[in-house]
């Protein structure tokens, strides 16, 4: 007798991959929770007078929202905001490729001079690593997909 069935596994499997926070492509908050919310992640707030402020939600106030940008930290009334959405920029499938990159550069580099062995090293751990990585990546990826871009209405 097994102790799990395959339909029950399946089902394991898909709570383990999907059971993650899924979130709607809107959300809507009372105005002290939008921080708490956004998390990590940047948000871009469109102002009435047609600006939008990229950055991280760093503290919401009565009347105000402190956001840090890339290069200061601005303050946006609340009154002004017509659309708040959440982004995500951080793609771990662009991340993996990247560093790829640079292991299969150095890697090849090396077999075309003294440090050859090093290459010859290099090479395969940089193949071993794509082929570990991955999946994990994909998982992230899949669920990360969930996250990005939506917006916070607020109550």
């Amino acid at each position: 007798m097994r102790p799990y069935s395959g339909l029950m596994m399946k089902r394991l499997i898909a709570v383990f991959l999907l059971g993650f926070p899924i979130w709607a492509d809107s959300v809507q908050l009372p105005w002290n929770a939008v921080c708490k919310e956004a998390g990590d992640h940047e948000i871009a707030i469109s102002t009435s007078n047609g600006e939008t402020v990229y950055g991280y939600c760093v503290t919401v106030k009565l009347t105000e929202m402190s956001v840090r940008t890339k290069d200061n930290l601005v303050t946006v009334a609340k009154d002004s905001i017509t659309r708040m959405m959440v982004t995500r920029k951080n793609h771990p499938i662009e991340k993996l490729g990247r560093g790829l990159l640079v292991g299969f550069h150095y890697g090849f580099n090396a077999l075309l001079s003294p440090a050859a062995p090093i290459g010859l090293i290099t090479i395969p751990a940089v193949v071993a690593w794509a082929a570990v990585a991955t999946p994990f990546c994909l998982i992230g990826e899949i669920r990360d997909n969930e996250i990005s871009n939506r917006e916070i209405v607020i109550q």
